[in-house]
């Protein structure tokens, strides 16, 4: 939820109003801030759409801090 809601405030041109505590948590993946589900990690293969969509969210995030921290 935190990629979707940065972007939102990027995609609304209100990127200087976005809390700086929401950016911190951007440099985190998934499993780093939820590390109950690592297990994810090793059985995402099995599920495509899934992996698909979290690949997204990454490379989403991944470029959002870039854009943030610029």
């Amino acid at each position: 939820m935190n990629i979707a809601g940065s972007l939102s405030y990027v995609a609304n041109k209100r990127q200087d109003q976005l809390p700086q505590g929401q950016i911190t948590l951007l440099a985190s993946n998934f499993f780093e801030q939820f590390p109950t589900y690592e297990f994810l990690k090793w059985v995402m293969k099995d599920y495509p759409l899934f992996l698909d969509k979290y690949l997204l969210y990454d490379e989403v995030r991944v470029l959002l801090l870039a854009y943030l921290v610029e």
